[in-house]
């Protein structure tokens, strides 16, 4: 019986092809946006986790603030500062096997002629060697007794400047004369930027030159012992710093675990597809509306037709559900030929984000990243061909209720 519907409702359909094309066409453009943004999100999505290995597991840092994810900002007006005496806390934590406070500033840093402005990060060398581990490429760390001397980072000393510093050259921070000790391997991954664009001094000339207070850090780095539970490590460092600062309860402060980047890019990234998908589906319900349309015509021109069913013994039950498989199935058409285009349009998207990221100067001061591709999940796919389907079995319920309605003298007569 139900092969019987499918082969009436093909044949009705293959009689109108312009009009279904244009109504498929509705659909198809309705899922294929869900798809594509939706898909291509979420490829983002995956490329960033697949960044986030290069995340140090075995470091926290330490940011003055509380940070949240929210509509309302959650920092307060005068966020307050980490010191040296919160340093010395986190140190003493079990399972901590260095921590070393860091003192950042934006500063013009000028070599051959060209200045640029920079991160320098003022940083205690002996503490420094033990928490870094990338080592150099060449030369050697800043030590305890270097005062005008730096250590590069690895985009730094090769690609930011037009001419490449080597070691023992001379670059000036904000007027003064620095010599280049070592220059650090490349970092790479998803903190290049960051860390491969920073120049390094120690702290104690940083503060003696660029900054006023003495005891300020802008952010603490603590390295995990080995073999200790980097989860204890990190509540035993909350816990010792709230109870430090007496801000238990309010903390004052962030600890930023590769956990804590991994969570707050997966909500970002599900308020960033809520917020497309919810924009696309605007359009699927506009194609509903096509579909309806379509149908109550279709109801009108095939009245006789519907008069001569019912005459020959059809039930209203069989031509309501004529015309609500019918509406179903140029939906989940619709659908399939939606899904096909939307990952069409999500991977021509993500191709034009990389071109677009590869003609930038940022792009230039970091190794290339994983190729980010579309990510259909089998949950999308079908979530879009379900949605679809009912979407177009809706949209031709009342037309198909007209059609189960109808009187069949009255259909018959109709012209």
């Amino acid at each position: 019986m139900l092969l019987e519907y499918l082969s009436i409702v093909i044949r009705n359909l293959s009689q109108r092809k312009l009009r279904s094309f244009l109504t498929l066409l509705g659909m198809m453009i309705g899922v294929a946006a869900v798809v594509g943004l939706v898909g291509a999100t979420q490829g983002i999505t995956q490329s960033i986790y697949a960044q986030l290995r290069y995340f140090r597991s075995d470091w926290i840092i330490i940011m003055p603030g509380e940070l949240k994810l929210g509509f309302k900002q959650s920092l307060p007006y005068q966020i307050p500062l980490l010191t040296d005496r919160d340093t010395d806390v986190v140190s003493k934590v079990a399972g901590v096997e260095a921590a070393m406070g860091i003192v950042e500033k934006t500063l013009p840093v000028e070599y051959g002629g060209e200045i640029l402005y920079l991160q320098v990060w003022g940083i205690e060398p002996e503490k420094f060697k033990i928490i870094d581990p990338l080592g150099t490429e060449e030369g050697r760390y800043i030590s305890s007794n270097d005062k005008f001397s730096t250590l590069l980072g690895n985009s730094v000393a090769h690609q930011i400047f037009e001419e490449e510093i080597g070691i023992k050259k001379k670059i000036k921070i904000r007027g003064y004369d620095f010599k280049v000790v070592g220059i650090r391997n490349e970092y790479g991954g998803l903190l290049s930027n960051l860390e491969d664009t920073v120049v390094f001094i120690p702290i104690d000339t940083m503060r003696e030159l660029f900054v006023r207070d003495k005891e300020r850090v802008s952010l603490i780095v603590a390295k995990i012992a080995e073999g200790a539970d980097p989860k204890k490590v990190e509540d035993n460092i909350k816990l010792a710093l709230c109870k430090a600062r007496k801000t238990c309860g309010k903390e004052d402060f962030t600890l930023i675990t590769p956990s804590f980047v991994e969570k707050t890019v997966s909500q970002i990234m599900g308020l960033l597809t809520i917020l497309l998908g919810g924009i696309a589906g605007i359009s699927l319900l506009v194609s509903g509306i096509g579909i309806a349309n379509t149908m109550y015509t279709s109801v009108l021109e095939r009245t006789r037709e519907i008069g001569i069913l019912k005459a020959i013994g059809a039930s209203s039950r069989t031509i309501m559900l004529l015309f609500l498989l019918e509406a179903g199935i140029m939906g989940l058409i619709g659908g399939i030929l939606g899904c096909i285009l939307g990952a069409g349009i999500g991977e021509a998207f993500l191709v034009a984000r990389r071109g677009m990221l590869a003609r930038t100067e940022m792009s230039e001061l970091t190794r290339p990243t994983p190729i980010t591709h579309v990510h259909l999940t089998p949950q999308l796919i079908i979530g879009a061909l379900v949605f679809s389907f009912f979407i177009g079995i809706l949209s031709g319920l009342f037309p198909a209720r007209k059609a189960a309605k109808m009187d069949p003298v009255e259909a018959l007569r109709y012209e």
